[in-house]
């Protein structure tokens, strides 16, 4: 019985192992990950938190999920990955979409959430709004969406003019 229970559990384990490399290589292969796949540090990373405006806790997992804690502690499902709203382009920023989460009780609809990325030196949330009814507009920052003219924020000390020995 020992035997059988662990070969499920591996069994288990190497499906869940699979389904993640497939889902990795088809954001890959649809170019989801950038062009330098400089966005593939996203991938499995979540942030928490409110931003420096919201009232509500969000959670963004990078490729994956948004979700918010309501009132009471419960995490509710704001929306899946849905694509790129606006691709990053040479700036290496975008705005990713996430869709189709759970009901809205004003009106009626999925919830749903545009995730703007910014250069940050840690995956943080920086901002959390609602422009509309359970539509949400948040923004995250990550060293992926850092440019070399980022260099200041992602280092400030080397940026004072002037080589330590």
């Amino acid at each position: 019985k020992v035997e059988f229970a662990n070969a499920i559990s591996a069994r288990s384990s190497t499906t869940k192992a699979i389904a993640s490399i497939e889902k990795k290589l088809a954001l890959a292969t649809a170019g989801a990950l950038g062009t330098e796949f400089e966005y593939a540090s996203l991938l499995n990373k979540c942030a928490s938190g409110k931003g420096k405006s919201g009232s509500h806790t969000f959670k963004v997992c990078g490729f994956a999920t948004v979700d918010q804690k309501d009132d009471s502690g419960k995490w509710i499902r704001v929306g899946r990955w849905d694509g790129w709203q606006h691709p990053p382009d040479q700036s290496h920023r975008g705005k990713m979409s996430y869709a189709g989460g759970a009901r809205c009780e004003t009106n009626k609809q999925p919830r749903s959430a545009t995730v703007e990325l910014v250069c940050a030196p840690e995956l943080t949330i920086v901002e959390a709004k609602e422009p509309s009814s359970c539509t949400y507009a948040i923004v995250l920052g990550s060293p992926a969406a850092c440019v070399s003219t980022d260099m200041p924020i992602l280092w400030p000390e080397k940026s004072l003019g002037h080589d330590e020995l």
